[in-house]
């Protein structure tokens, strides 16, 4: 059985108005899934509504086989995770605090946190590296450092999909590699099922196994990067020339570049 699964799915932020519309996806244990496109293509929008955030105007979604619209929202949050893009809390928290709430979907009403949730938090920390953090405030860390705390977070809730919009937006370069070799190793070791929109398509073809390539509002493309990463294609979704390098290594083309060899 697939974990997520969406047949003809529209949603929009404003009634009537569809951001995204004719969605067909399937996620199953073990998948990584790179969503990418230009601004405003949708992948932010498709992220929010598989986590129930975006209103579904038509279509269907199920998580584990039951319907979207019919579960709870804490049993959602039991099952997927997500990771926004890159912010510092309104509350400067403290790091074990901060992903502490990750545990509360599983927690009952006024019940505080148990040995397991305890437990599961410092799994948490230490899989992401994010142990030495403890007894700082998130607004203290660099951001790549906040990624690992916000990543330990949802990864303490226990889910089995982790949803993950922009996690390198306005990261250095070694930040980048070290949140997509994090993901790599979630997904790899433990089978973490991961939908994550990236603007970097080098970075998809490297460490997703399949990339869905969305174009206003629809996905005009899915598949494995070497199959989807066509340059003529990607040079209409993003309106600049492409060359596409070993079946999946993407070079844009500068247009003063292009005016010059005219």
């Amino acid at each position: 059985m697939n974990l997520v699964n969406l047949a003809e799915v529209a949603a929009g932020y404003r009634k009537g108005e569809a951001a995204i519309e004719g969605i067909d996806l399937a996620l199953a244990k073990g998948d990584f899934l790179g969503l990418i496109g230009p601004n405003g293509c949708g992948k932010s929008t498709l992220i929010r509504t598989i986590a129930g955030v975006v209103p579904q105007y038509s279509g269907e979604i199920r998580i584990g086989g039951e319907n979207l619209s019919r579960m709870k929202r804490r049993d959602l949050a039991r099952y997927i995770a997500v990771v926004p893009q890159e912010t510092i809390p309104s509350i400067a928290f403290e790091v074990r605090q901060l992903v502490m709430m990750g545990r509360y979907p599983h927690l009952g009403r006024m019940k505080a946190p148990g040995i397991e949730d305890q437990r599961l938090v410092d799994v948490a920390l230490e899989q992401t590296a994010a142990t030495q953090f403890i007894g700082r405030r998130i607004d203290e860390l660099s951001g790549g450092e906040r990624q690992r705390v916000f990543i330990a977070r949802a990864l303490a809730q226990n889910p089995q999909v982790l949803l993950l919009d922009e996690p390198t937006n306005h990261l250095d370069i070694n930040y980048q590699v070290e949140v997509f070799d994090l993901l790599y190793k979630l997904n790899h070791d433990r089978g973490l099922a991961i939908i994550c929109a990236t603007h970097d398509l080098n970075y998809a073809a490297e460490y997703c196994k399949r990339v869905a390539l969305m174009d206003k509002g629809r996905i005009r493309a899915l598949g494995p990067a070497s199959e989807v990463y066509n340059a003529e294609v990607l040079a209409e979704v993003y309106g600049v020339g492409i060359r596409v390098e070993a079946g999946q290594r993407v070079i844009p083309l500068s247009r003063r570049m292009e005016g010059e060899r005219l």
